[in-house]
């Protein structure tokens, strides 16, 4: 699965081979890439996207996700 991550900026990131994410708002939450479409996008979170790269980003960055 590739997750493309599309930015507030117009850019996108792509996590090739995505696995897993990573949310820390006032604990660590990981969601499976099974489920990523049930993911919570929170201004005040930071998320660890992890598959063949791994991108941190705020919350406040991220305009929305999209899995392909």
């Amino acid at each position: 699965m590739i997750l493309d991550i599309h930015l507030r900026d117009g850019k996108v990131v792509q996590v090739p081979s995505f696995k897993e994410a990573k949310i820390s708002i006032h604990e660590l939450e990981i969601i499976p890439a099974e489920q990523i479409s049930d993911i919570r996008l929170v201004k005040s979170a930071n998320y660890a996207f992890i598959g063949a790269n791994t991108v941190t980003i705020s919350g406040e960055d991220i305009l929305y996700l999209e899995s392909n």
